[in-house]
């Protein structure tokens, strides 16, 4: 066997890249600083001490860390670059991160530009380990941003200095809008920076004339949506005043760019300044125009124009900016108003694949709109078969796009917000077979079950009777304390989890009710009562696991 020692246990590194390129087991003797590679075959191979071995990858780090602050920056680096290499599970990972941040890095990464006869195996390694941390930083930052902005900021130290220096271009615009906003504004407790902020947009314009572009944009979305994430809300952000003239200023160098060719970024500046004309408050849809000014309207129609013009293929895939635009061409005032544009500009961009709302949406307002017309019925056919198309054959489709229009009218997607004409929708959805829509009408967003029952009542008697409102049923029949009737329609529709659950989950306290009134009856039929008790104690523990999962003092206790 051949044996080489290492006497320091910085060095235990270096061996380990030895061992990492032969595939050749470590054996770490009871003396940490005293680290052996030892070739061998894997059945005669000894077992690793994982205690050891992270003693050893600690101790190492310390002298990286030394390294690094007395300025020995290539000494350092290979250190980093051989430790990393060989961690092996979560503990040793979070050991590194607490001794090797992304400030460190940066600093190491121009430090080598700067020196001598440097291994390329280590600068790749540093910009490899940048790249690593860089995407945990960013993924945990946007977890805290919504309740920790402070913490969210700290994660993401030194990020954008990293993101420049691995030349990823887009994630440096973002980052830097990040650092742009925490020092323009000084939020989560950060010093405000006028100089600084100024600084990022600099150094983003080094970067290159596009990175800058981004960083405009994102800098005016996180001002826009009050937001550092897509799902989050941050109430410091969303707190500042005139937000939206933050926006502004910072997107009128991309709209005042005058481009012969396609650009995207000024497409995606257009549409935002449009998005802030339509809905200053940031509304995924505009549903009342009539709220909105004509001279904001005719605004956001020619930012609209502008940013088609730019890029076309970039604005149809700006999330809901083409529902916006064709809501406003469909319920816009006077001068904006354009059916036959919207009609177009919706039969052009439907089989737009790539978006994830065109090619539903899109059919689901020209299906609507035809139908409206007697003469126009063949076309909605046409349009309902392509929109049964968009999913799997096996797939059950019947009284989806019925469904969709009652929603697009109810939230005003493309369509104007008309609450008749999305209740005769959902009306025609059940009738098709699926209650979705109406389920949602008249039991899931009603305040309480007298309006519920008010609801019910309303419906078709053909409707009212079908299985899949047989649990809404019978507790009606409870509330007219038909406690027999009652029993028998719940426990028909436990066979069917669609129908009871949404009951037993909102009203549950009536179905106990049921339960203790149902068991006073002389002719009471066992089974029934056992099922719906079953049904009951079943909702109520999941319920009360629920509460338990929320509840911090059993955060605690798992802690």
């Amino acid at each position: 066997m051949k044996r080489k020692s290492i006497a320091a246990a910085a060095f235990f590194c270096a061996a380990c890249s030895l061992y990492a390129q032969d595939a050749s087991p470590i054996t770490i003797p009871v003396d940490p600083s005293q680290i052996s590679i030892v070739p061998s075959s894997p059945q005669n191979s000894p077992a690793e001490d994982p205690a050891l071995r992270k003693l050893a990858i600690a101790e190492a780090l310390k002298e990286a860390q030394a390294d690094f602050k007395s300025g020995q920056y290539l000494k350092s680096a290979n250190i980093v670059a051989q430790t990393f290499s060989v961690l092996q599970d979560r503990d040793d990972f979070e050991s590194f991160l607490k001794s090797v941040d992304l400030p460190m890095l940066s600093k190491l990464d121009m430090e080598l530009v700067l020196t001598k006869n440097v291994p390329p195996e280590t600068s790749t390694s540093i910009k490899k380990i940048m790249e690593v941390e860089l995407g945990a930083a960013v993924s945990e930052a946007m977890r805290l941003s919504a309740s920790d902005i402070k913490g969210a900021y700290e994660k993401l130290r030194g990020a954008f200095e990293a993101s420049v220096a691995i030349g990823e271009e887009k994630l440096s615009a973002f980052l830097g809008a990040i650092d742009y906003v925490v020092l323009k504004e000084g939020l989560g407790g950060v010093e405000k920076s006028e100089e600084k902020a100024g600084e990022i947009l600099r150094r983003t314009k080094e970067i290159s004339k596009n990175a800058e572009k981004m960083a405009r944009l994102a800098i005016a979305n996180i001002y826009h949506y009050a937001t550092f994430s897509q799902n989050a809300v941050n109430e410091e952000l969303k707190a500042l005043a005139s937000r939206n003239e933050k926006a502004k200023e910072i997107l009128n160098p991309l709209a005042d760019i005058e481009s012969e060719s396609s650009d995207d970024n000024v497409s995606h500046a257009y549409t935002l300044l449009a998005d802030i004309a339509l809905s200053p408050d940031a509304e995924p849809f505009v549903s009342d125009f009539s709220k909105i000014s004509p001279e904001n309207q005719k605004l956001a129609l020619s930012y609209y124009d502008k940013a088609m013009k730019a890029s076309p293929e970039a604005f149809v895939l700006e999330g809901t900016a083409p529902i916006k635009f064709v809501s406003l061409l469909l319920n816009g005032c006077d001068g904006v108003k354009n059916p036959e544009r919207a009609v177009g500009i919706l039969n052009s961009t439907k089989e737009e694949l790539r978006s994830q709302i065109l090619p539903r949406y899109n059919r689901v307002i020209l299906f609507a709109l035809y139908s409206d017309n007697p003469e126009t019925a063949a076309k909605a056919k046409e349009i309902k078969d392509e929109y049964n198309k968009l999913f799997p054959k096996e797939a059950r489709t019947s009284g989806f796009i019925e469904n969709d229009a009652s929603f697009a009218y109810n939230l005003g997607i493309g369509l104007k917000q008309d609450a008749e004409k999305s209740w005769q929708w959902a009306v025609k959805g059940a009738r098709e077979g699926n209650f979705y829509a109406l389920w949602d009408k008249i039991y899931a967003n009603a305040p309480d079950f007298e309006k519920a029952k008010e609801d019910f009542k309303k419906l078709p008697e053909d409707l009212q009777n079908d299985k899949a409102l047989s649990a809404v049923r019978g507790l009606v029949a409870l509330s007219e304390n038909k406690i027999e009737d009652a029993a028998n329609l719940v426990y028909a529709s436990i066979k069917e989890p669609e129908s009871i659950l949404p009951v037993v989950n909102r009203d549950l306290k009536m179905i106990k009710d049921l339960i203790e009134k149902y068991k006073s009856l002389p002719n009471l039929k066992r089974d029934v009562l056992e099922a719906i008790d079953s049904v009951s104690k079943a909702a109520e523990k999941a319920k009360t696991d629920a509460s338990s999962e929320d509840s911090p003092a059993e955060s605690a206790a798992e802690m």
